[in-house]
């Protein structure tokens, strides 16, 4: 499916609140440097992501999956595209972890030898657990995501030829609901499952990554039945709300209502506005967020363990200015990450993992979530 100067610029739309939700979670990861959580509903910024990343694979490689591309050929495209970027940034993680680890001896020679193990299992973006933290990936939580999104990938490109749209929508209302109700027993906390080791938060993210990947891709289906008209256009107001969720308090024990409807109903919603309608032109500010999401999602963490272990861990003495400082540092990584780091590695991976007559024919027409 070609793109069109149009749908560039929807798409353009979608990649700022992709860096929108980017920078949310960087910001609440390294609240401790801020000395404060200048965003409560972080954890949302997850759903955004998959909804969106279901929108732009199934919009990019469904018709491509139905004129004959294999699950093989798809999950070699999707893995050069993440997995380039994901290697650096664990080859980043690791380091600082294991400085920690192995170099101070804070840990017994057990707890060594498990991080060593789930370096390796990370290798393969596969969840170990680690004795002394609950954390799915205890190098970088945020690779929890990239985990899931791997295997909707190929749970999607493996079922599609048996996935209807009227199943789809069953999928996506169940999933919705399973979400709904594990939301509801996890409290305040809401939907903010999915990087720990319990049974509740590796139930929620299945929940999450199958509600948000797979609602995305029915979005992708039905764009063109949706109300255009009725929605409206423009890109601004949807990025107001966006905001305006990850921003505002919470509310006690019923915040994960809160979290649903913005999960369920407001972030589709947003979405189909901005592709529904043509879209004015996206400023150049938002453009460069957008670009830099997904190295921001990855490196935030290893950059910031690095940055603190050079100051001897005297950044949060610094607080909120040296947190700022650290902020802006690493969302300048990012985009140089995003512009001379991201794209030479994915070519040079692409070159030896396809030959020069597959790479055309593979190659995505926009940008791949």
């Amino acid at each position: 499916m070609g793109s069109t100067p149009a749908m560039k610029e929807k798409f353009e739309a979608l990649n700022a609140f992709r860096g929108l939700a980017a920078a949310c979670v960087a910001v609440d990861h390294l609240s401790d440097y801020l000395g404060f959580k200048p965003v409560p509903r972080a954890d949302i910024a997850v759903d955004l992501f998959f909804l969106l990343s279901g929108f732009v694979v199934a919009y990019s490689y469904e018709e491509k999956l139905a004129r004959g591309l294999t699950v093989t050929e798809f999950m070699l495209v999707r893995w050069v595209r993440l997995y380039p970027l994901y290697f650096v940034s664990l080859l980043l993680a690791v380091g600082m972890t294991l400085t920690g680890v192995l170099v101070h001896h804070r840990h017994p020679l057990e707890y060594d030898l498990e991080y060593i193990a789930a370096a390796v299992a990370a290798v393969f973006v596969l969840p170990m657990h680690v004795a002394d933290t609950s954390m799915c990936f205890p190098f970088n939580t945020s690779y929890w995501t990239l985990f899931y999104e791997f295997l909707n990938n190929f749970v999607f490109a493996a079922v599609r030829p048996l996935l209807t749209t009227q199943r789809l929508a069953c999928l996506v209302t169940a999933a919705a609901v399973v979400l709904a109700l594990i939301a509801h027993r996890n409290g305040e906390a809401g939907v903010g499952l999915g990087q720990f080791w319990s049974w509740l938060s590796v139930s929620g993210g299945f929940a999450r990554s199958i509600f948000g990947f797979f609602g995305g891709v029915l979005l992708s289906r039905i764009r063109t039945r949706l109300p255009a008209a009725w929605l409206g256009r423009g890109y601004v107001l949807p990025t107001v709300i966006i905001a305006t969720l990850f921003l505002t308090p919470l509310i006690g024990p019923w915040d994960w209502v809160i979290q649903i409807l913005a999960v369920v109903v407001v972030f589709p919603l947003c979405i189909a506005r901005v592709v529904c309608n043509p879209q004015p032109d996206v400023p150049r500010a938002l453009r460069t967020i957008g670009v830099a999401s997904y190295p921001l999602y990855l490196l935030h963490l290893p950059l910031a363990h690095g940055l603190d272990l050079l100051t001897h861990k005297q950044l949060t003495h610094f607080a909120p200015f040296g947190g700022i400082g650290l902020l802006m540092l690493i969302f300048t990584a990012a985009v140089l990450a995003a512009r001379h780091v991201d794209p030479p590695l994915r070519r040079a991976v692409g070159a030896v993992v396809f030959n020069r007559t597959l790479i055309p024919a593979l190659k995505p027409s926009i940008y791949p979530g």
